[in-house]
């Protein structure tokens, strides 16, 4: 219920002046009069204060206590203030957020162009567009670009700040600025595959503290190859015949960098070495027999390459031969090409196969060393071969046109047929050859069986070859078959590979001596144990000489010329160890005394087996070299 909000101004009572009856006593009698009258006085004194300009007064049963003005306008101004606070608040929020929103979303932006396709080995150029689409200026602005594998730079249009070139700072960049930048370069990959630049831009808006990241990338797919491929493989292959494959390659455009090609016959083919002296095109490095290397490819000059070698009588009917070519960038390969060719293999029904000292695919020997060798054919099928031609081929190192072979040292079960041809200056060949003239098994070899002919030969002495007048140190042994069976058939072995190693020789001896003067004498249990290493042919390198003594021995001294000799007591091994031997006839000694305490029960030796080991430093082969043990009482 409403109420009206009355408010009270004080007034001044009347001055009345006292009565003498106000003074007096009144009788108890008369004091309910008196009250009455008293009661009258008071209201008229009340109603003179209370009554308004109209002459009401206000109804005084109800009071309302209301706030004074002063305090109204402090309470409407603190509300008025903080509902001003509360929109700045909101405003400012929203703002805020609208102007962060845009920075992180859209004002800030990097483009690349580049090509989606290139062939390998192309040049590339990327343009990079960084946009500041807002009106704040940017700084602190950097640039790093993170470049695909095998992209070599060749040129930018800003000047980056570190040798990699692969950085940029800006300064600042102003509002709605843009800053582009061009990078050029190389870019090998194998083919096929997708290589990508990715570019990071940092920067720190003019209204921030911190530093915001943008990233960018560019993806390009190598889908070309710069080099063509072109075999002329033969249409088939028989095992054991010797097979030449020729590979052509053809370019677009000129290669800056280095190729390599591998031709890969598989784990069933054979390739045949080099032979020294064979004619290679300008800018090819032959690796091996497999491999090559070219340093320049142009269009205008097509290059042809050419491996040879033979399947082995395990392979399948049909074979396969993968040629690559590979772009080379900063130690790593990238194929950039790939031939596959499919090779049927002929059946034949002759197994061939030749043993050298026991191998048939590498034997090292020492000058003067002898050869023995068995050389192994069989009819695997259920026809008669007729008139079976053997022949063993040996390209050997020669001087003044004559082979390292002492031909006047062949013994062979049947006599064969001498053949000798110089191939080149350093390279003799010797071919012996049995057909059914010389070897009468050869005429009609029966289905199911086999025939084995053995021979053997020497290296020429000394007397007759100075062996360090030699440029080449290998032997290359081939066996060849052929026969008729309606057609000409031929195949070929694998190669054996006889490499000549220096003659390094070792000798041991032990002799008693008086423990006193160290004199020899008959009988004693005091030994002069002296090593002597010999080499002629090759210099030699860390050379080792080792053997274990027998019994309860005692060390009591050594004597040497050249490197280190040492006695383990706990194992009772001795050890000499030289750095290396100059060849031409050189003779090293190294000798020490030992004295036998005890000697066991049926103690026959006093020291084990010597052994030597080095390496030929012509040859880049370790040697192994030993001389009997020494028993008690030499």
């Amino acid at each position: 219920m409403p109420t009206e909000d009355h408010r009270f101004t004080a007034k001044p009572l009347p001055k009345t002046k006292a009565s003498s009856s106000q003074k007096k006593q009144v009788p108890e009698r008369s004091s309910r009069t008196q009250q009455s009258q008293s009661r009258d006085e008071r209201t008229q004194q009340l109603q003179s204060i209370y009554k308004d300009e109209d002459g009401n007064v206000p109804d005084m049963k109800h009071f309302t206590h209301g706030a004074s003005r002063t305090w109204r306008r402090v309470v409407a101004g603190a509300t008025v203030f903080l509902l001003l606070a509360c929109g700045a608040a909101w405003g400012g929020f929203f703002v805020f957020s609208s102007l962060q929103s845009d920075f992180a979303e859209q004002s800030v932006a990097i483009d690349i162009q580049a090509p989606q396709t290139i062939t390998a080995g192309d040049s590339i150029t990327y343009r990079i567009r960084i946009r500041n689409g807002q009106r704040l200026e940017l700084s602190k602005t950097e640039l790093t670009v993170a470049y695909p594998e095998g992209f070599t730079v060749t040129n930018t249009t800003l000047l980056p700040v570190d040798t990699e070139k692969s950085k940029w700072r800006f300064g600042v960049i102003e509002g709605g600025k843009n800053v582009e930048l061009e990078v050029t370069g190389v870019l090998v990959g194998s083919t096929g595959s997708q290589q990508s630049l990715r570019a990071f831009f940092t920067y720190r808006p003019s209204n921030f503290n911190s530093e915001f990241q943008t990233i960018g990338s560019s993806t390009q797919t190598i889908n070309q190859s710069p080099i063509t491929l072109v075999t002329e493989f033969p249409k088939t292959a028989s095992p054991g015949s010797a097979i030449a494959l020729p590979v052509t390659l053809r370019v677009s455009t000129a290669t800056t960098g280095t190729v390599r090609v591998v031709i890969d016959g598989g784990s069933h083919f054979t390739f045949s070495e080099p032979k020294k002296g064979e004619t290679i095109p300008a800018g090819v490095q032959r690796i091996d027999a497999r491999t090559w290397l070219l340093s320049s490819l142009t269009p205008e000059k097509p290059i042809t390459l050419t491996a040879n070698g033979s399947f082995t009588g395990d392979a399948l009917e049909t074979e396969k031969i993968v040629t690559t070519a590979s772009l080379m960038d900063s130690g790593r390969e990238y194929v950039v090409a790939t031939h596959e060719h499919e090779l049927p293999i002929a059946r034949s029904s002759l197994v061939l196969s030749l043993i050298a000292n026991g191998s048939s695919s590498d034997v090292l020997i020492a000058p003067e060393g002898n050869l023995t060798f068995s050389l192994f054919s069989k009819n695997t099928s259920d026809k008669p071969i007729k008139n079976l031609t053997i022949r063993a081929v040996m390209d050997t190192p020669s001087f003044q046109n004559k082979s390292i072979l002492a031909i006047n040292s062949l013994n062979a079960g049947s006599e064969p047929k001498i053949a000798g041809e110089q191939v080149n200056p350093d390279t003799r060949r010797v071919t012996l050859s049995w057909s059914s003239k010389e070897r009468a098994a050869l005429a009609n070899l029966e289905p199911q069986k086999e025939d084995t002919i053995p021979f053997s030969l020497s290296l020429l002495s000394r007397a007759n070859l100075d062996y360090t007048k030699l440029t080449q140190f290998t032997i290359t042994a081939i066996a060849e078959g052929s026969y008729d069976n309606g057609t000409r058939v031929s195949l070929q072995t694998q190669p054996i590979t006889i490499t000549i190693g220096s003659d390094t020789a070792i000798d041991a001896d032990a002799v008693p001596v008086n423990p006193e003067t160290l004199e020899p004498t008959s009988k004693s249990n005091t030994y002069r144990v002296t090593w002597t290493v010999k080499n002629d042919t090759h210099a030699v390198k860390d050379v080792v000489v080792k053997a274990s003594l027998v019994g309860e021995v005692e060390w009591l001294g050594q004597e040497l010329q050249n490197g280190s000799l040492t006695f383990d007591a706990k194992s009772k091994s001795a050890r000499w160890t030289i750095p290396s031997i100059s060849s031409g006839n050189k003779i090293e000694r190294a000798s020490f005394v030992i004295r036998l305490n005890t000697q066991t029960a049926g103690q026959q030796l006093l020291m084990t087996t010597t052994a030597l080991e080095a390496t030929d430093t012509v040859i880049n082969r370790s040697l192994q070299r030993s001389s009997a043990a020494i028993e008690l009482g030499d």
